[in-house]
């Protein structure tokens, strides 16, 4: 074979190499693996609280997969703690359409409530808890929602709905004490706040409750009594 023919090959077979490795950058399989690499930058940004340049790693990490729904939360996250509150919000929203699931749905009602647009987030958590009946922080915030605008009936059922999914969840019996209390029960409350504290004994919310319940009811207990005395 003669040098023209020699270098003519030579030229078919790089060019053959020059697209297959364009070919395999270009691939799902490589952007995927440049995205994890990208993600596993961010990851490192972040543990060293360097939200910006988390922020450009993440970027670049889905202009390589668009549709993960793992990087748009990182994403949302990452603005979230810069205060881009509003874009964290849509990064939130966007994962939940690319794979629904309660999580990001929940994010979003979050940023909602940091934004001071309670009506938006109460919207929001309800239509997740409509779709994810026993996603639990979304419950714990429908709860107190409601117990903040003096809603304790409804905000009880909320707490009563963790406690049967989560018997051992401290938190919601010292807040359904709390709604109890309010509702002109103290017996119950009392016995919820015991119950969290058996949880959780070093529950500091609890034991005032607690104390201050314990208080009222021996008030009231004394009262009792005088009137009894006096007739």
């Amino acid at each position: 074979m003669d040098k023209k023919k020699l270098r003519a090959w030579l030229l078919i077979i790089l060019f053959f190499l020059v697209l297959a490795v364009i070919g395999y950058f270009l691939s799902p399989q490589a952007k995927r693996h440049q995205a994890k690499k990208l993600q596993t930058q961010a990851e490192e940004m972040l543990a060293q609280g360097d939200y910006l340049e988390a922020e450009i790693f993440l970027r670049k990490a889905i202009e390589k997969e668009p549709n993960n729904p793992e990087l748009r939360v990182q994403l949302g996250e990452v603005l979230e703690k810069q205060g881009v509150l509003e874009e964290a919000k849509e990064e939130y929203l966007r994962a939940f359409e690319l794979k629904p699931e309660p999580e990001p749905r929940y994010k979003a009602g979050m940023v909602l409530l940091k934004q001071g647009k309670r009506g938006e987030a109460e919207k929001l958590f309800e239509e997740n808890l409509s779709e994810y009946p026993e996603h639990i922080p979304t419950l714990y915030q429908l709860g107190w929602l409601n117990a903040r605008v003096g809603k304790f009936e409804q905000a009880k059922e909320y707490f009563q709905k963790i406690i049967k999914l989560k018997p051992e969840e401290a938190e919601a019996y010292n807040n359904l004490g709390y709604c109890l209390y309010n509702l002109g029960q103290p017996e119950q409350a009392k016995e919820m706040f015991e119950k969290a504290l058996k949880l959780h004994p070093n529950f500091p919310e609890a034991k005032k409750s607690l104390e201050l319940v314990k208080e009222e009811l021996k008030g009231k207990l004394s009262e009792d009594e005088l009137e009894q005395k006096s007739d």
